[in-house]
């Protein structure tokens, strides 16, 4: 009985993962344009470690400083999608795996990754200043690629220590 409760304790920890990264994924979509350029522009400034240049600048001046590094930026963004959808998609594989349907649980979580990368640029056409975009889920389906490409590189390297 105890053994019972510990797996699925453990199944509900991994389907919470789930929900958390899609809630996360939602919540950034749902930012209007100009609190998301804000936000991209303050991960960006501390990557370059350049914030003590928009240290006195008033939001508007900021925003303005962001738009400047424009090209930047949009790199930044579209490495975000990529990260957040081989995330999720790295998540979901890990809820839905079983040892005797590995291909299943690949196929079944990178679809369900990709639907969700498309009703995400939906919920976006919904959002002050966002627009939903095409090339957006195909950003998003290469970074669930990149998550098959981790998993078949692990379940590779797992078949080589069998062996």
């Amino acid at each position: 009985m105890k053994l019972i409760k510990k797996v699925i304790r453990h199944n509900i920890i991994k389907w919470l993962l789930v929900i958390l990264c899609m809630l996360g994924i939602f919540a950034m979509s749902h930012l209007d344009s100009v609190k998301s350029w804000y936000m991209t522009g303050k991960v960006l400034t501390t990557i370059e470690q350049t914030s003590d240049e928009t240290e006195d600048l008033d939001f508007d001046e900021e925003i303005e400083y962001y738009s400047a590094q424009e090209d930047n930026m949009l790199v930044l963004r579209k490495l975000a999608h990529v990260l957040e959808f081989m995330i999720l998609f790295l998540l979901m594989y890990n809820a839905l795996y079983s040892p005797d349907r590995i291909k299943k649980s690949i196929y079944i979580s990178a679809f369900l990754a990709v639907l969700y990368a498309v009703f995400d640029e939906v919920h976006q056409l919904f959002v002050v200043g966002r627009t939903g975009s095409i090339m957006d889920v195909v950003i998003d389906s290469l970074g669930v690629l990149i998550g098959i490409v981790i998993v078949m590189g692990i379940i590779k390297i797992g078949r080589r220590k069998l062996l």
